[in-house]
């Protein structure tokens, strides 16, 4: 007769399992592959030919001068996972963190290159609310 696991699991204990052929086929593609690279914090994920995915948000400024003035102080040189380009009176900004275009926009609003009405459905996007807030 077989004795019990010392841990209580019975017959369905995990180390009965590492001893089939396919975990054991796994537990060698794992270690052929070696450890993956640790995320960045607030990162999207990453399909598995390992090229980030990155977001777009389009940001509709006062004026084209104003889109050129926030692109200048957006820009990071370097930064390969940040970019804000401008289109007309536009700016598009591709992103992996949802913060960095929310810093820009709220850079954008204090200096008044973008309105209040212009900054709420670009804010609301990127949270992901629908409804106009009541400020009671």
């Amino acid at each position: 007769m077989r004795q019990p696991s010392p841990d209580g699991l019975g017959s369905t204990c995990r180390r009965r399992r590492r001893s089939t052929p396919a975990f054991k086929a796994a537990w060698a593609a794992r270690r052929s592959l070696g450890k993956p690279a640790p995320p960045l914090p607030g990162q999207q994920t990453i399909p598995k030919d390992g090229t980030p995915m990155y977001s777009k948000a389009t940001l509709l400024c006062v004026s084209a001068e104003a889109a050129a003035a926030v692109v200048a102080a957006a820009d990071r040189p370097g930064d390969q996972n940040h970019t804000v380009t401008k289109d007309g009176d536009e700016i598009v900004i591709a992103y992996l963190d949802r913060r960095y275009p929310l810093d820009i926009v709220l850079w954008a609003c204090l200096r008044g290159h973008v309105t209040d009405e212009q900054a709420e459905p670009f804010i609301n996007a990127l949270t992901g609310h629908t409804e106009k807030q009541d400020n009671r």
